[in-house]
This record gives C-alpha cells, structure tokens and sequence, in this order.
C-alpha cells in the first residue's frame, strides 16, 4: 500500500475497469473494450431547428444585399453572399442548438490540437486529393466530366483581382469548413454514432455532407471525403 491508500479506496481491478479494461479473476486473458459512447447533449430535432433559423438568416442577409444594390463583380458577389450564407447558418445553429443546450464548442468537436496535430494533416491533405483524384477519374465516364473547383467558382471568367481572391479564399479555405465540420461531423455525426455506432454514423453524414452540395457529378467523391473525415 502506498501512503494514503487503503484497499478500502484503491482496487487495481476497479482502476482497470475505469481505464477501459475489463479483467477476470483466475483467467489468463485481460480483455479490453470500447467505453459506452456518451449521449450527445442535442437531438435530432436540435440540429433541424438551427438549421431552420439558419435559413430563414441567410434568405434575410440575400434579399438585404439585393434591395442594397451595390455593385460588385460576380466574383466578389459570390463571396460576400456565400460567407453571409454560411455565417448565417452558424448563427442559427449556435442559437438553436449550442447556446440552447448550454453546450461548449469542445461538445460538438472543437478542441485545441498541438503542432504534430498540425504537422500531421499535411500529410494527410495530400493523401485525401489524390484519393479525391482516383474516385473522379474512376467514375468520369458515368457520370461525365466533373467541374473544377475554378470552374464552380469562376465560371467562364480567366483572372479576379487580389480582393475577390482574398474574398473567395476567405469563403473555402475558413468559413465554409468550419461550418460544415460543425454540421456533419460536430453535430450529425456524434449524435448518429451515439445510436447507430461509429460506421453508420460516417456513412449517413457522408451521405448527407455529399447531397448538400447539390453538384451530383461529385457525389460520390465528396462521399469519400465525408467518410474519411467523420472516420
């Protein structure tokens, strides 16, 4: 015994069953097994409600930008009106399920990550486009060509100024990620595995991440990307 411990206060096979581990008594073998997934503190209903509210912002934010009548270049129009759009879905969902629930942004998946954390998604980036690459190439000839991501953006335009590309790589690279993490893998994900397990939860939000992106010549392949992130 060590100081301050006692057999009343210490038992190794409760410390096992706590860390994970699960051990008998006159058997060789220690078995070890998942910890029970802990109820998400949300519903189902939760994530529709902010999604909702979210909606019902951004149809507001467009026809302000509309009745405004600035004038822009298309360029910069899609970016303004995409970032007002996204950012309006986060609103709706930071009040219809996060606020609401009383929840803090490490419930829905948002933690700090160190710097090999860091290093490590280089890799891993890299890794995913080329897979990225393989399923477009593997299925270009039934659903015909895919759109680049230039040309979803652009269009038939060849150049944008330094502003529309700031505008636009503002939109990609941080608003639209972070609020699709929060939809798909922070909040459809983690309640989906909390009852139907880890696999199917990443099969019904890659499912879900692929359709809402309304471009069927990449469904599949951003089926892909959904399923590798939730996994």
């Amino acid at each position: 015994q060590g100081r301050g411990l006692s057999p009343a206060r210490f038992h190794p096979l409760a410390a096992l069953e706590s860390a994970g581990v699960r051990a008998s008594i006159g058997e060789s073998e220690i078995a070890t097994y998942e910890p029970p997934i802990r109820e998400p503190g949300w519903t189902l209903g939760d994530v529709i409600l902010g999604s909702i509210a979210g909606i019902v912002f951004g149809a507001v934010v467009l026809i302000v930008l509309f009745a405004a009548g600035v004038s822009v270049s298309e360029n910069m129009f899609v970016a303004v009106a995409g970032t007002a759009i996204y950012s309006s879905f986060l609103a709706g969902l930071w009040l219809g399920v996060v606020r609401r629930r009383k929840l803090s942004w490490s419930d829905v998946g948002f933690r700090p990550v160190g710097g090999g954390a860091i290093l490590a998604m280089i890799p891993a980036a890299i890794g995913l486009i080329f897979l990225n690459a393989l399923v477009v190439l593997a299925t270009r000839s039934i659903v015909g060509d895919v759109p680049t991501a230039r040309e979803q953006v652009l269009g038939d335009q060849l150049s944008m100024s330094g502003g529309e590309f700031a505008a636009l790589l503002l939109l990609a690279a941080v608003v639209a990620p972070f609020v699709e993490e929060l939809v798909f893998r922070g909040l459809l994900y983690r309640y989906m595995r909390a009852r139907r397990g880890a696999v199917v939860a990443a099969i019904g939000s890659a499912i879900a991440f692929a359709l809402a992106h309304l471009v069927p010549a990449l469904f599949l392949a951003l089926f892909v990307i959904g399923f590798v992130l939730a996994r």
